[in-house]
């Protein structure tokens, strides 16, 4: 047999990584073909003390024992017996022992409990003896009381026979009695209907007509009452037609109301809106430089006095023609201070109307500080672009003189080395001369 072990190491930067390959067993058949066998490592060295007939302990501790661990029969006790026993295979025989040894005991409890069970089996036995003598007393007293049954069973079907007969005969009267009771119940309901109708009538009319004329009457009671049902038809087609109208009209009052309250917070939205702009104007105008045309468009504006939270629209043509007419050192009540118009002036519920026309030259305005801003913007730029010009051809200027001045200290280095080399010439020379 030959037997073939591949290994493999991987060297990695700081580590080197060992690994066991499968190994390949070959041998020669009985015919005399070689065959080769692929195992892993631990099924291999499980295959070859098989195959040579040896243990794995003899091979390891006696056959292949290396030499420096051939003293292992001085070890100490313990470790010495675990070799032995590995070499003579005796470690299953000591198993098999401690099985015998434990299954001694088991077997020894098991006769206790055999032995208890035979005693108990003994004493069951024996009562079960008794037993049947009481069973077989107990059968013959049962023979006699079945035949007492039997007899008393017959007596029984006698009694239960004429008894059926005593009962159809008291159910049929039974039956008599109910009908005769039914009978005479509707006939006092009968009674008492016909006393019933004779007290809501307001005239009996059984003592003035006979039957036949009674039965003419009920005819024509029964055309007026389908008339009557009739009107009361007609009638009840008509509350139903107003009912209809009364729930289109409530629907339609509340889509108008609906639409009332739309309209109400749409005029409030328009009006905060109008604030708010004006606000805007007058922030603008101080930022800006604007104050002059806020003003004026203030005065030619129309005040109006509104609510805020949502009120009545009150009557301004007062106000109108105070504002346009009048001073303008007031707006909204408020006291202008310069003639100037401020944002709080359109606090408490004001409203400011401006024209189409003043708000064009609002933004016209705005529009001509917008093209003054960015002229300003314009030649500041062009300003600091100068300047950053000037410093540009400044810079260039120093370049230019750091460059000559690199070029002075480059060359004066020259002329500094030379010199050092001449003087050294020269001491070197009247070195010699001496």
């Amino acid at each position: 047999m030959v037997i073939v072990r591949s290994m493999e190491v991987t060297q990695k930067k700081n580590t080197m990584t060992f690994k066991q390959l499968d190994g390949n067993l070959r041998t020669v058949n009985n015919t005399g073909e070689r065959i080769a066998m692929s195992h892993k490592c631990t099924e291999l060295d499980r295959q070859i003390p098989l195959m040579l007939g040896v243990s794995k302990a003899i091979l390891e501790n006696v056959v292949f024992c290396h030499q420096e661990d051939a003293s292992w029969p001085l070890q100490e006790g313990a470790v010495l017996k675990k070799k032995f026993d590995d070499i003579f295979d005796s470690t299953r025989y000591t198993k098999a022992l401690e099985v015998f040894s434990k299954a001694k005991k088991e077997y020894v409890l098991k006769a206790k409990d055999h032995k208890a069970d035979v005693a108990e089996l003994k004493s069951h036995r024996h009562a079960a003896l008794g037993f049947r003598n009481e069973l077989k007393t107990f059968n013959e007293q049962i023979e006699d009381l079945e035949d007492h049954l039997k007899a008393g069973q017959q007596a029984l079907t006698e009694n239960i026979q004429e008894k059926e007969k005593v009962q159809q005969k008291m159910d049929l009267v039974e039956d008599i009695d109910a009908k005769m009771g039914t009978k005479q119940n509707q006939k006092m309901t009968e009674v008492a209907n016909v006393n019933t109708i004779r007290r809501m009538l307001k005239e009996d009319l059984s003592e003035q007509y006979d039957e036949k004329e009674l039965y003419e009457r009920l005819k024509t009671f029964d055309a007026q009452k389908e008339s009557f049902e009739g009107q009361k038809q007609e009638l009840e087609k008509q509350a139903r037609e107003i009912s209809q109208r009364i729930e289109e009209i409530r629907n339609l009052q509340t889509e108008q109301q609906s639409k009332i309250g739309r309209l109400q917070a749409g005029r409030e939205s328009h009006s905060r809106n109008l604030r708010v702009r004006y606000e805007k104007m007058v922030e603008f105008g101080k930022t800006y430089g604007l104050e002059e045309v806020v003003t004026q468009i203030s005065q030619n504006s129309q005040l109006l006095i509104g609510s805020a939270g949502g009120g009545n629209t009150q009557d301004t043509s007062y106000y109108s023609h105070q504002h346009t007419q009048g001073d303008a050192s007031t707006v909204f009540g408020s006291p202008v201070r310069g003639g100037e118009l401020t944002s709080s002036s359109v606090e408490g519920g004001a409203i400011l109307e401006i024209s189409r026309e003043d708000m064009n030259e609002y933004f016209k305005a705005v529009r001509n500080k917008e093209e003054e801003l960015q002229n300003q913007v314009t030649s500041q730029k062009n300003k600091m672009r100068e300047q950053e010009d000037a410093l540009n051809n400044e810079l260039s200027d120093l370049k230019g003189k750091v460059k000559a001045i690199e070029s002075n200290k480059n060359r004066l280095y020259k002329e500094e080395s030379a010199a050092r080399q001449e003087l050294e010439d020269i001491r070197r020379n009247s070195q010699k001369g001496v």
